[in-house]
């Protein structure tokens, strides 16, 4: 398949999971980058979180405008996982190819099992306090270490432990990734650069094609969100994560 319609499919399903799913789609391009176009884990890593950032950004000032961001929990979330996502950025660029898509592989594993295997209550009050800065912390770190973009992890937690209503995971999941990707890919771009279009470890003209696709799907995405049943938004987004896994896996096995 032509590499440029790979891209187009990427970016239109990174739109949809962002704005459906609070996944910001690093989930997809740090899975898909290193087995079509040949990235080493590091270089999808950071191109990943690039273009990530781009759409999160657009994604939270839309949520925003329609009141289903939660800033409360953000202020309690962004401290902690901006400064543990630079960090995590810092710990992937010392670590090996092969151990980083391990870890990729067996944390999506691990949430995609959380995730359908949690029984939310009904009714009762979100969470707060110490759960949600330790969210903030977890989430962070592993979106630099791993290029997720914060977003699978954050959609898990704030589902999961009911840390936000249901219709507000996704919106929220994007304003805590605005953060978190700015700071991980600073990292990212402190590396060594071999030449344009590639600057430390981010592909700049691959992340900006990812990105524009991704801005056109998610124009349908901000509009129905919201009317998503919380069953298929909990079956989705527990699919997508073991999917994932179970696909980093195999590439680990084969490194």
């Amino acid at each position: 398949m032509d590499l440029i319609v790979v891209s187009v499919l990427m970016g239109i399903g990174a739109g949809i999971l962002s704005t459906f799913f609070g996944l910001g789609g690093g989930i997809l391009f740090v899975s898909i980058l290193p087995i079509v176009f040949g990235y080493s884990q590091s270089l999808a890593n950071g191109t990943s979180l690039f273009a990530v950032f781009l759409l999160v950004s657009i994604n939270t000032f839309k949520f925003h405008r329609k009141n289903l961001v939660k800033w409360e929990k953000l202020i309690v979330l962004i401290p902690s996982a901006a400064v543990a996502s630079f960090f995590g950025g810092q710990v992937a660029n010392q670590i090996s190819e092969r151990n980083l898509v391990l870890f990729l592989a067996m944390t999506l594993l691990t949430l995609g099992v959380w995730t359908f295997l949690k029984k939310n209550k009904a009714g009762g009050k979100p969470r707060g306090g110490m759960i949600t800065s330790f969210v903030g912390l977890l989430s962070g770190f592993i979106s630099g270490l791993t290029g997720l973009g914060a977003g699978a992890i954050n959609s898990a937690f704030l589902l999961n432990w009911k840390i936000v209503e249901p219709r507000e995971v996704a919106p929220t999941s994007n304003g805590i990734m605005l953060f978190a990707t700015f700071f991980a890919v600073l990292s990212y771009f402190k590396a060594p650069s071999p030449n344009w279009p590639i600057w430390g470890n981010v592909h700049i003209e691959q992340g900006l094609f990812l990105f524009g696709a991704a801005f056109l799907s998610a124009s349908f995405g901000y509009k129905y969100q919201s009317h998503l049943p919380d069953k298929w938004r909990k079956l989705g987004l527990g699919a997508l994560l073991l999917g994932l896994g179970l696909r980093a896996f195999y590439r680990y096995t084969s490194l």
